[in-house]
């Protein structure tokens, strides 16, 4: 049975995009200036500019997230 739940972005939600993508920046890359102003803003910068968030839950727990922008 397929426990997976993909939901939209919700302001309750929003610690769980800033923590799964600083823990992904932190292991591959470095958290760079303009992440963190994004974390700060992300329904202006990303929701409100065309963009949309989504979460993958399993079991009840958020374990994925996806930022998304149209560029043109």
């Amino acid at each position: 049975m397929n426990n997976f739940r993909i939901i939209s972005y919700q302001p309750t939600c929003r610690q769980y995009f800033i923590d799964l993508n600083v823990e992904w920046l932190t292991k591959y890359f470095v958290v760079e200036p303009h992440d963190q102003q994004t974390f700060d803003r992300i329904e202006k910068d990303i929701i409100g500019n065309n963009g949309e968030i989504f979460f993958c839950e399993y079991d009840g727990e958020i374990v994925g997230t996806v930022a998304m922008q149209k560029i043109a």
